[in-house]
């Protein structure tokens, strides 16, 4: 019997893999972050997808860190300012035709003025009816028009198409 041998690309990864990693759903955590006023911190993206629009400080959690750690750090990273975990606010899926990411989303209360950088072009403080008002991402905008502090949500988004369902009530975590 032969021994199988894969073909690599850039960077040695075996080209099966990297086609698999593609088709995967990649692991993500974000942050909804309220002021002492109630406006929610937003970013707006310099990375696709949806490059220029707001949303949630986020990103990919990196081998061997938690969830709750890959927001924080995220959004640490993205806007200077450091969230204090309150609970869960959703899991989102974002489903396209070449690309699904799966995304725990916190929320917490955090104060400051955000600085912008990471693959963040701004950072900014919004009151909801501000934030509806933006160029928000789908899954952003389904989050913002259907949550309230201890809810939990499921959101989907295929094709730009977003659905919410509510999942119940988010116990406090110690901050």
């Amino acid at each position: 019997m032969q021994p199988h041998t894969y073909t690599t690309e850039a960077g040695g990864t075996p080209a099966v893999l990297q086609a698999l990693r593609a088709r995967s759903p990649a692991p993500a955590a974000s942050t909804l972050l309220l002021d002492r006023g109630g406006r929610v911190l937003l970013v707006r993206r310099g990375s696709e997808p949806y490059r220029g629009y707001w949303s949630l400080p986020g990103g990919h959690i990196e081998p061997g860190e938690d969830s709750m750690e890959a927001a924080v750090r995220e959004t640490v990273e993205e806007t200077g300012i450091k969230p204090v975990i309150h609970g869960l606010a959703a899991i989102a899926e974002v489903i396209g035709r070449e690309r699904h990411y799966v995304i725990i989303v916190y929320w917490g209360r955090g104060d400051g003025t955000p600085r912008p950088s990471s693959d963040a072009l701004e950072a900014s403080w919004f009151t909801l009816e501000e934030a509806l008002r933006e160029n928000l991402t789908p899954s952003t905008r389904t989050l913002l028009e259907n949550w309230e502090p201890g809810l939990m949500l499921n959101i989907v988004c295929r094709c730009n198409r977003c659905t919410a369902t509510r999942l119940g009530r988010s116990e406090h975590l110690p901050g």
